[in-house]
């Protein structure tokens, strides 16, 4: 902003069109930080009511177990990942099964899949994170990316597990939320004063920018797995 208000007297035109395009990209990042949010808001009931399997293979009766399995799977989106998985475990369901035989059905069939689909997309994401922090021209940027980003990654893993928008959110999530935005600020504060004892150039701003896209992704990860282990 700066910038644009010191040419602005020699470049009104041009320094007028970047302001505009600067306000507008930052008004796209927040509009998907809000989209994102709402996504974010659809795990507080499963981490709060979880499904005990090793708990169900206990019961005497089968009945109970599968009840109690229905009632949670009743949560799954409709086209969701956990949904499909769900349909499959029904199918293969016999009539001799006890109560541990379904549970272990269960966790073959969904709760295994779930979890590691929700691993395979973690992985894409922390990628995802890591490229935004390295091209990211500066920290205001940098940081709406890496909500973003951040709240994509509550958003996506939730729609595997079968987690519908509207539910209250989980307040823990959001905790690590904030923590890896804190952190990621102070290495952005060190990384800054690292790159001013090297040099100024282009060197020390590659090795900079690098450092924070390996610490963006790592923290992306810490996020994805914290919330893959109150869903799972």
């Amino acid at each position: 902003i700066d910038s644009l208000v010191t040419q602005f007297s020699e470049y009104p035109l041009i320094s007028t069109g970047l302001g505009v395009l600067l306000g507008g990209f930052v008004a796209a990042l927040i509009a998907l930080i809000v989209k994102e949010w709402r996504g974010f808001r659809a795990v507080k009931a499963c981490i709060e009511t979880p499904l005990n399997l090793p708990a169900l293979a206990k019961l005497d009766d089968r009945a109970v177990a599968e009840k109690r399995i229905r009632e949670h799977a009743q949560r799954f989106g409709k086209d969701s990942y956990a949904a499909r998985c769900y349909k499959q475990y029904q199918s293969a369901l016999h009539a001799d099964m006890t109560a541990a035989d379904v549970s272990g059905l269960y966790e073959s069939m969904v709760a295994v899949p779930v979890t590691k689909k929700a691993e395979e997309i973690l992985r894409k994401e922390a990628v995802v994170s890591g490229s935004l922090a390295f091209i990211s021209p500066n920290h205001l940027i940098q940081t709406l990316a890496i909500a973003w980003i951040s709240f994509r990654t509550i958003r996506r893993i939730a729609r595997v597990f079968g987690l519908r928008p509207g539910t209250a959110g989980s307040w823990r999530l959001f905790k690590v939320l904030a923590q890896n935005l804190a952190a990621q600020s102070l290495f952005d504060m060190a990384t800054d004063e690292l790159a001013n004892q090297i040099s100024g150039s282009l060197a020390a701003k590659v090795v900079e920018n690098s450092a924070e896209a390996v610490a963006a992704g790592a923290l992306n990860v810490r996020l994805g797995r914290t919330l893959i282990k109150l869903l799972r």
